[in-house]
């Protein structure tokens, strides 16, 4: 019994201390300064380097293109890969005769999503933040679009 009751003390404690830490330790993210240039929010990124046109219209692009090729598909995708597999794995999991050929699509869906998926991993990536700022670096340094981000407009567009 006075383990019990020791047990449960010590337990009331840790509970109660981390419960008043964590209280304490909530900040808005909109209030802490960011240490690194490119962890700024789109909003900040155009207050603090969208001296011109040119600089505003590269910065929305690289943060469409973040969230509508990255952000929006990839978790779409990476359901529908793991819903197929999971569907393929309990239908095959029988062992009947012919689970493989009506468990086939399943596994083709799976493998066609993932492959969308780790693609729109890869463009998040590509078009991170960090990036961003170091085109925008470029840019200033030399008030010309950077043949990098050129290329990637014009085979977009054609």
């Amino acid at each position: 019994m006075n383990k019990s009751i020791r047990l449960l003390l010590s337990l009331a404690f840790v509970f109660f201390t981390a419960n008043k830490v964590s209280g304490a330790a909530v900040i808005l993210m909109d209030s802490i300064p960011a240490n690194k240039p490119w962890k700024l929010s789109q909003q900040q990124f155009l207050l603090q380097y969208g001296k011109d046109d040119t600089s505003r219209a590269i910065i929305n692009y690289y943060f469409e293109q973040q969230h509508n090729r990255g952000q929006k598909k990839i978790l779409v995708n990476t359901l529908i890969t793991v819903t197929s597999i999971t569907v393929f794995a309990i239908i095959t999991s029988n062992g009947t005769p012919g689970a493989i050929i009506v468990g086939a699509p399943f596994i083709i869906t799976g493998l066609i999503f993932g492959i969308f998926a780790f693609r729109s991993a890869i463009n998040m990536i590509y078009f991170s933040r960090k990036k961003l700022y170091r085109v925008l670096k470029k840019y200033f340094e030399a008030k010309k679009i950077p043949d990098s981000l050129r290329k990637d407009i014009y085979r977009e567009n054609v």
